[in-house]
């Protein structure tokens, strides 16, 4: 059960997100280094997370940071399957249903042990393509995951204009 402080980004924010977070390629070596960049983060902040990045369905990096457990690593999988069939972040079809007052699971009969759309899962977009594959991180609240991937792709994305 969520706390009472915290705050879910809205729907308009994601969706902003999502336009403004593309990347101008995804090799292989790309992702590498966009997942360095957030191990390194998580471990220099001290949080337990997993992070996978994908590639289509393909593994391309996988972090476990000190504190993170197995049962992260399910579901990083989970919210990567959602991103993977929607082609959005886990949070934006989390609150597209909440605002639509549809039920994931009722709706779309996927089987829950599957799919996931908790936060902390984000489509990679590359500029002229379209969605190539994801970032999850798992081992925070939702929303901390969701701002952790945020923040960490805003920052490579900067990086790579350079």
């Amino acid at each position: 059960m969520a706390s009472p402080d915290v705050v879910f980004p809205s729907l308009d924010e994601v969706i902003e997100q999502e336009r403004t977070l593309v990347l101008p390629t995804a090799s292989p070596a790309d992702l590498y280094a966009l997942g360095r960049r957030a191990a390194d983060a998580a471990i220099a902040e001290g949080v337990g997370v997993v992070i996978q990045i994908r590639l289509g369905e393909r593994v391309v990096f996988m972090a476990a940071a000190p504190g993170s457990a197995a049962i992260n690593d399910v579901w990083a999988l989970r919210k990567a399957r959602t991103v993977n069939l929607f082609g959005q972040s886990s949070m934006r079809v989390q609150l597209t249903h909440q605002r639509d007052g549809s039920d994931f699971d009722a709706k779309h009969r996927l089987p829950a042990d599957q799919y996931s759309i908790s936060g902390g899962c984000f489509p990679l977009n590359v500029a002229g393509t379209g969605c190539v594959g994801s970032m999850a991180v798992s081992g925070l609240p939702q929303t901390e995951d969701h701002a952790f991937i945020v923040r960490i792709l805003g920052e490579h994305i900067a990086g790579s204009a350079k």
